[in-house]
C-alpha cells in the first residue's frame, strides 16, 4: 500500500471510530454487535432488553441519515415509556 492510500485509509478509520464514540451508548453498543460481531436485530435487542424494531430503527436511521438524532431517540423514548433498561 502506497503513502498516501495509507494515509486515506487511516483518516477513514480514525473518522469512523470518532463517528461511532460520539453515538449515545446503546445505539454505538447496537453498531458494534451489528457490524462487528456481527449479530442480527434479534440477538442485538435481546442484550439492549428492548424490541427487535427498536434496534432496527436505531440502525437503519443512522445509515440513512448520520446527522439524524432518531435512532438515539428511539432507545430513549423506550425508556421512558419503560420498555427495556434505561442506559
Amino acid at each position: 500500500m502506497r503513502i498516501d492510500e495509507h494515509m486515506v485509509e487511516r483518516d477513514r478509520a480514525d473518522f469512523i471510530r470518532g463517528a461511532i464514540s460520539a453515538l449515545p451508548e446503546k445505539q454505538r453498543v447496537a453498531v458494534l454487535l451489528h457490524k462487528y460481531e456481527e449479530m442480527d436485530y434479534g440477538e442485538i435487542a435481546r442484550i439492549l432488553d428492548c424490541s427487535e424494531s427498536r434496534v432496527e430503527v436505531a440502525l437503519v436511521s443512522r445509515l440513512r441519515n448520520p446527522a439524524s438524532a432518531t435512532g438515539a431517540a428511539c432507545f430513549t423514548a423506550s425508556a421512558a415509556r419503560g420498555e427495556g433498561s434505561p442506559s
